[in-house]
């Protein structure tokens, strides 16, 4: 299969963002790590649908969906990254209700659009 300089790069980018999710965690983990047991469950759980979403969005290989995720991906990082070191109650794993509900639904999104694209490519191969 020939792959596309745009495929590349979005693999390139893809990369990137899981590199920056695993720092991302690790620090995370450290943080929390004050209180050893539950420190690191809670840096698995803040830091699974990261992974998830990056995971769903490397089989979507230079497709806008990709990048809708990979934005996603981001926006949660950053918004995790506010919420433990900047915010003025960072205990307070409840102020992430927001975020995880969101990434979900990109989820059901991106599942859809895969689906209609695999379907798209079965129909191509039927016609022609």
């Amino acid at each position: 299969m020939h792959v596309t300089p745009s495929q590349e790069r979005m693999k390139k980018i893809t990369l990137s963002v899981t590199l920056l999710g695993i720092i991302a965690g690790v620090c995370i983990g450290c943080n929390q790590l004050l209180v050893p047991l539950a420190g690191v469950f809670f840096g698995l759980l803040m830091i699974s649908p990261l992974f998830l979403t990056l995971l769903i969005s490397n089989s979507m290989v230079g497709t806008a969906t990709q990048v809708v995720l990979l934005g996603s991906t981001l926006g949660y990082l950053t918004n995790l990254i506010y919420l433990i070191y900047f915010s003025s109650n960072p205990d307070n794993p409840m102020r992430l209700i927001y975020s995880v509900p969101v990434m979900i639904v990109l989820w059901f999104i991106a599942a859809y659009l895969g689906l209609t694209r695999s379907e798209i490519k079965r129909r191509q191969k039927r016609t022609s």
